[in-house]
């Protein structure tokens, strides 16, 4: 391979980690699960945050099990975050009345 292939090969490397290096790195902390004001719902709040300086669209699953019996009700919302965000998340999930554990997990880019 010749200098200049080497070159080329170097500066796509580069571009390529660019890119996919480029956009938010999502974390979430601080989950809590309580009855909702609306009736027939529970409220999941978390904090999400991004760890970089990149921005874009991620995933977040928002897991509910019921601790009795084990049953998941599980729902998915997009966020948009730009470079060091911290967006605290509320959502009103619709179940049944139990006792419930909750899991908040955000991801990169969106599935």
């Amino acid at each position: 391979m010749g200098t200049g292939q080497l070159s080329r090969a170097s500066a796509l490397l580069l571009l390529l980690c660019g890119v996919g290096c480029g956009g938010p790195r999502p974390s979430v902390s601080d989950v809590t699960v309580t009855p909702s004001p609306s009736p027939g719902h529970y409220r999941v709040e978390a904090l999400v945050w991004n760890e970089a300086g990149g921005e874009g669209e991620i995933s977040v699953e928002i897991r509910l099990q019921d601790v009795s019996s084990g049953r998941t009700i599980q729902q998915e919302r997009q966020l948009q975050l730009r470079g060091r965000d911290r967006v605290t998340l509320v959502v009103d999930v619709a179940a049944p009345a139990a006792t419930y554990r909750a899991d908040v997990r955000a991801e990169y880019p969106p599935q």
